[in-house]
């Protein structure tokens, strides 16, 4: 689960009361029960679920479908902005759900986030807005750097690091679509120069929205799909990092 208080201050919607934390207290029956919410947001559409602790069913429940553009072949793009005001819009309507049910955000004790792990955004760390529009898991726009990195990975092999972040170099995983953003939006490379430029999966896309611009974060699960990432250690590998911009 992701805290930042619970995604503290909502962006002022309706549902700013879930993120100001409740302590978890001893459950009596259903009409005090706490709830979790799930926020699952994929390639075509973007759900909230709102489940109880007690015996997991479902309190409500909300999905947008959202839209993906392919602006050449093998390229495959979302907007991100798009990404975030669907989620926006279903974590309200859930809200709503739980009104009419005598319910409250309050109940609200955690958020989970399921997503598009892959899926890249870059943004601007001072305006808060993305600088491109977001590379899908499956966008094959990186299929060349593939084969020139691979070259010069140890042995010319595409599994050169595959024992330390579990990943063969291949055009899904994120730092090869973080490379050719740097090197092809020259508002990413002037956000980069400029020490403005933030990069993430879809789930810290989210939790830097949802938080206000409060975290910058993401988990071990996304963060293992970037090619960036020591599975060893759970730590960045910064010499990749500074390997695949170069």
């Amino acid at each position: 689960f992701y805290s930042c208080d619970l995604l503290h201050d909502f962006t002022m919607t309706t549902t700013e009361d879930m993120l100001t934390g409740v302590n978890q207290t001893h459950i009596d029956d259903h009409q005090n029960e706490k709830l979790i919410a799930a926020i699952d947001q994929g390639t075509t559409s973007s759900r909230v679920i709102i489940f109880s602790t007690i015996d997991g069913r479902i309190i409500a429940t909300h999905q947008i479908s959202v839209s993906q553009t392919y602006p050449s072949p093998g390229c495959i793009e979302m907007d991100a902005n798009q990404i975030y005001v669907t989620i926006l819009e279903c974590l309200n309507k859930c809200a709503e759900q739980l009104k009419t049910l005598n319910k409250s955000v309050k109940d609200i004790v955690g958020v989970g986030i399921a997503n598009q792990r892959e899926t890249t955004i870059a943004w601007n760390r001072e305006t808060g807005e993305p600088l491109a529009p977001a590379i899908v898991w499956s966008d094959a726009r990186t299929s060349n750097d593939v084969v020139k990195f691979t070259k010069m990975a140890p042995g010319s092999t595409s599994t050169a690091f595959q024992y330390i972040t579990g990943l063969p170099i291949h055009s899904y995983f994120s730092a090869l679509k973080m490379n050719w953003l740097l090197k092809n939006v020259e508002s990413v490379a002037k956000a980069n120069e400029e020490n403005n430029l933030l990069f993430g999966t879809v789930d810290s896309w989210l939790v830097w929205k949802l938080t206000n611009q409060m975290c910058y974060v993401t988990d071990v699960t996304n963060a293992s799909r970037t090619l960036l990432f020591n599975l060893n250690t759970l730590d960045w590998i910064m010499n990749y990092v500074n390997f695949s911009i170069s």
